[in-house]
């Protein structure tokens, strides 16, 4: 068996130790960050849906517009719309407030005297001539996008009531 004294594995194979190490750590450092991007892109774009009761738990929509509000208690209605909604899809941003900024149109679905479930609706900042726009907030759970045809089924369902 051969005994290394002081510095006497300290020759050019030594340096090269340091490089790979360097090389080692800066290959661990990429992969960690490429992984990061990865989960944050996929968790951004997952295109889940909205989390919505069945709509034959719904008692009640209450649709409020400004100052007013209306009731739609028909289970067909219920339905229609309950159905328009599940189209949402997650778009990953994060909602934090308790309601959108701006001109938002809220949606209530009343399972029982002490659950409900609140959904803003709203297009984005630039209006309603950039149809396709329109979104659905949760607050504190998410945003998804909607077609903006689900804008005519909720003023058709205004219209039957």
């Amino acid at each position: 068996p051969a005994i290394l004294v002081g510095n006497a594995t300290a020759s050019k194979g030594g340096g090269m130790g340091k490089k790979m190490m360097r090389r080692v750590v800066l290959l661990a450092v990429l992969t960690l960050l490429a992984a990061g991007l990865l989960i944050a892109y996929c968790r951004r774009n997952s295109g889940e849906s909205i989390p919505l009761p069945p709509a034959e738990t719904v008692r009640k929509v209450e649709i409020t517009q400004g100052n007013v509000t209306v009731a739609i208690d028909d289970p067909n209605i219920i339905a229609v719309l309950i159905r328009a909604m599940s189209a949402a899809k997650d778009t990953g941003r994060e909602s934090v407030s308790d309601s959108p900024a701006g001109n938002a149109t809220r949606i209530r679905l009343v399972v029982s005297d002490s659950e409900s479930i609140t959904v803003f609706a709203y297009f984005d900042e630039r209006g309603l001539q950039y149809k396709g726009a329109l979104y659905l907030e949760i607050p504190y759970q998410g945003i998804y996008s909607i077609d903006a045809a689900f804008w005519d089924v909720v003023e058709q369902a205004l219209q039957r009531i």
